[in-house]
């Protein structure tokens, strides 16, 4: 936002209102509204959507009412949808100039070299981990060459211990995108990539050496394959 709102772009864009999406549900969990980017995204949104209310409760919605209005400064309106279905009306007007809740949460005080990832070509079965903001992230980058079962996959993404599961795949029909998140699931068709990325993040670390046997397994191969 500071740079489409810096004096490069003034006389070229006009910014209307800032829209956040929030799934009531997930105000429930502590860890969520203490997430800096979370804040900051509605720090910095003009007008809040609670979006999927056909999942949530009453009670739900009505703590989503009652946080979003005690919200300072308050928001220019709070409307309520399902499916991420927006009103166009609601992109009339302009942004209010808002802070960040916490604007140096995302600068690193001491600069690190990161090392960069190794060539795919030359390690074709690669497996990360991360973890920051009360989630744990397992991720792999695998060779496009190797092809994977989309239904163990499928199988994997459904372990109620992972919140979210993210990948951009080679199977034997095409190369696919499967995205599981809240239990709902969306495949669809991609274009031919790079290389495979596949991304598991859970609220707990879990064990990452089954879960790459899982992985494996899912692509036809053994631990013995590199």
């Amino acid at each position: 936002l500071d740079t489409l709102t810096s004096e490069h772009y003034q006389d070229v864009l006009s910014l209307g209102p800032v829209l956040t999406l929030v799934d009531p549900r997930k105000l429930e969990d502590p860890r969520v509204l203490k997430n800096v980017h979370f804040r900051d995204q509605v720090a910095a949104a003009d007008i809040l959507v609670a979006n999927k209310t056909d999942l949530c409760s009453t009670r739900q919605l009505a703590a989503f009412d009652r946080w979003a209005s005690e919200l300072d400064p308050p928001k220019q309106h709070v409307f309520h949808t399902q499916q991420g279905q927006l009103a166009p009306a609601w992109l009339d007007g302009r942004a209010d100039s808002r802070a960040v809740s916490t604007p140096h949460a995302h600068h690193h005080h001491s600069p690190r070299e990161v090392a960069p990832a190794p060539d795919i070509q030359t390690k074709p079965w690669q497996r990360v981990s991360n973890q920051g903001q009360g989630h744990f992230s397992l991720g792999w980058r695998v060779h496009p060459d190797v092809v994977f079962d989309e239904n163990r996959l499928m199988a994997l993404a459904g372990d109620e211990r992972i919140v979210r599961f993210k990948a951009v795949v080679n199977t034997p029909e095409s190369w696919r995108v499967i995205n599981v998140v809240d239990g709902a699931l969306s495949v669809f068709d991609s274009e031919a990539r790079d290389m495979s990325r596949i991304e598991l993040i859970s609220a707990s670390e879990l064990n990452a050496d089954e879960l790459d046997r899982a992985i494996r397994v899912a692509a036809g191969r053994s631990t013995q394959d590199e």
